[in-house]
């Protein structure tokens, strides 16, 4: 079943995080097999990314299951996730695709299985924190925090109008629409989270994050390291909005994303 899988791992110049998903992927999903697309060089005195290219080309040389997607220009975040994916796509039917951040955790493989089993299109590994319980969830709502696509899904995406730059009813999504009109945030994931809500799509959710972010450093174009990155839910509120709100996931998902817009901002 794994031979169906493709692991894309997107990387930059994190070399001891990219060494952490690396070994994740191998531990947790030992038959799949794993592409990696290193961005292109900015800075031609980053010790860190060349260190990382070394790496990853001895890992590619002794393991025939990894292969290296190179650039030989510096492409950005968005477009070297757009890129890859689409590159991927073509000899694969279902991509989990990885920030360098992203570590893997234990129950993935069979969650993989199961959403092929079932043919859903997308599937996310990140469980949110406003949801209770230990059962596995739908939300139209996409998170970018380690994603499993069906190839199709991924090309209709591709081939549909994509029109970020009107608002939603999701309070965050606005201030990044907003942010990206004005040129100040470039982020790939926006336009696509857009097209989730738009087409209605059922993103199945595991019962338990199969996945831990290790970033917030700083590094990227857009972020900066800092508290604020780290901030969830707090779990009262998590149980009051449930209660509220049960079976009604949207009611759910929008009180969660206008709370923390008030609150988190």
């Amino acid at each position: 079943m794994l031979d169906r899988i493709v692991v894309l791992i997107v990387a930059f110049n994190r070399f001891e995080s990219t060494k952490r998903v690396l070994a994740s992927v191998k531990t947790h999903l030992p038959g799949a097999y794993i592409y990696v697309s290193q961005d292109g060089v900015r800075d031609p005195d980053d010790r860190e990314y060349f260190m990382l290219k070394e790496l990853l080309i001895s890992e590619a040389e002794s393991n025939p299951r990894l292969v290296l997607i190179p650039s030989e220009v510096n492409l950005g975040c968005r477009r070297n996730v757009m890129r890859s994916v689409t590159l991927v796509s073509e000899i694969s039917q279902y991509i989990l695709v990885l920030e360098d951040d992203l570590i893997l955790n234990s129950g993935v493989e069979e969650f993989l299985i199961e959403s092929i089993a079932k043919e859903i299109p997308l599937t996310c590994l990140y469980r949110h924190s406003f949801v209770l319980g230990k059962k596995d969830y739908v939300s139209r709502r996409f998170s970018s925090w380690g994603w499993f696509v069906g190839r199709d899904y991924w090309l209709n995406y591709l081939s549909s109008a994509k029109d970020c730059s009107k608002n939603t009813r999701w309070p965050d999504l606005n201030r990044q629409i907003r942010a990206a009109n004005k040129g100040k945030i470039n982020s790939w994931a926006l336009c696509f989270a857009i097209y989730c809500l738009n087409e209605n799509t059922q993103i199945r959710y595991p019962g338990k994050s199969l996945i831990m972010n290790t970033g917030f450093v700083g590094k990227g174009t857009h972020t900066i390291s800092g508290k604020k990155g780290n901030r969830v839910l707090p779990e009262f509120f998590s149980g009051l909005l449930k209660k509220l709100y049960l079976p009604n996931q949207t009611g759910v998902d929008f009180l969660y994303f206008l709370f923390l817009y008030k609150i988190y901002k």
